[in-house]
């Protein structure tokens, strides 16, 4: 696959294909879970194509995956937490963030819940949230719309509009 692009602050990009056209290789990518085989990544001036993907979340590239994949027994709060430990070293500190988060995604009503309780938009929004809670400059998002109905899509698509308006500023 061969691709090109620079993305600006504030920009969203959308990338569609069939499936199998390397939609998710390419954020696999971009966020350090794989290396390129050729080209290289660059995030604000920076060669990053073989840093970890825990070096790219702290650089600030979030994202979630086409498949959710939250922590089932752990609740939906603990879920949310795991993304904010990478920016507070504190657990009173990740705690508030990830209510914060909660409150921005709707989602605090069922901090207390475990994760396998949500069905798929749920499950979604929550990877959305602890994401967020890394407090990404690029946010990517694989697959966030597939297997929801027309309903939910329109709600994803407000909450990823909330997302765009905030920036890197949820208050």
């Amino acid at each position: 696959m061969d691709a090109d692009f620079e993305i600006s602050p504030g920009e969203i990009v959308g990338i569609i294909g069939p499936n199998g056209a390397g939609k998710s290789t390419f954020f696999n990518c971009l966020s350090g879970e794989m290396i390129p085989t050729s080209g290289s990544v660059i995030f604000q001036d920076m060669n990053v194509t073989r840093a970890t993907p825990e070096q790219h979340a702290l650089l600030g590239i979030g994202r979630t995956y086409q498949v959710p994949a939250t922590f089932e027994d752990m609740t939906i709060l603990d879920n949310v937490m795991v993304g904010a430990f990478l920016r507070h070293a504190h657990q009173a500190d990740a705690r508030k963030e990830a209510m914060e988060v909660l409150d921005f995604t709707g989602l605090r009503a069922q901090a207390g819940h475990r994760a396998k309780s949500l069905g798929t938009p749920g499950r979604k929004r929550l990877e959305i949230a602890r994401a967020l809670a890394t407090k990404p400059r690029l946010l990517l998002l694989d697959e966030a719309l597939s297997g929801l109905t027309p309903l939910e899509i329109q709600q994803a698509i407000g909450l990823v509009r909330r997302i765009h308006q905030a920036g890197g500023d949820r208050e």
